[in-house]
């Protein structure tokens, strides 16, 4: 059992340094626009599907923004439930508007 386990864990730590090291873009980042100079933000989705229903939502919303010169980073959660209202679109809640945009990009395809 213990070898077998050993033999999983090993397999994980395999699949995730081969992910780590095949991800990414092999090309030169332009002066002044690497992380390491420039502040980025970043939007982190975790999206729940379901194929019975049709549904697409996402479950957590996060901005995590990054400062190089502070060398600080800040993680806002936006709660899923909050109504939002945009130009254009109906209100509806915050989790909803992924599944919109989806929608959308599948229709102009």
């Amino acid at each position: 059992m213990l070898l077998a386990v050993g033999g999983y864990v090993g397999y994980l730590v395999w699949e995730t340094y081969y992910a780590i090291r095949t991800v990414g873009v092999d090309r030169e980042v332009p002066p002044g626009e690497s992380v390491k100079d420039k502040p980025k933000a970043f939007l982190l989705l975790g999206v729940d599907s379901r194929a019975k229903t049709g549904t697409l939502n996402t479950d957590v919303i996060m901005v995590a923004a990054l400062n190089p010169a502070t060398k600080s980073a800040t993680v806002v959660s936006v709660p899923r439930d909050s109504l939002i209202q945009l130009d254009g679109y109906k209100q509806q809640k915050a989790n909803q508007f992924y599944a919109g945009f989806l929608r959308s990009v599948k229709k102009t395809d």
